[in-house]
């Protein structure tokens, strides 16, 4: 792991103080997942696959869970 990271501070955001560290390392991958099922038209009911069993993969498939899913299909690869 690198000690120093330069970049813009336009793309950076302030965590408030009450998000644990482990809290504020998931929500950029959390806030990809709500807008990939949201763009996918994912609907209450609905099936879908989640291709990958890592913790991308688990975590879509909690959100996919708590959109109305009503399968839990995973694929785990190699």
């Amino acid at each position: 792991m690198c000690q120093t990271v330069y970049t813009d501070e336009d793309v950076l955001f302030k965590v408030p103080d009450g998000v644990s560290d482990k809290a504020a390392a998931v929500i950029e991958p959390l806030a990809v997942l709500v807008h990939a099922i949201h763009m996918s038209g994912f609907e209450a009911l609905d099936t879908a696959v989640v291709v990958g069993a890592g913790p991308i993969g688990m975590l879509c498939g909690i959100m996919l869970k708590h959109a109305g899913g009503i399968k839990d299909i995973y694929f785990r690869c190699c």
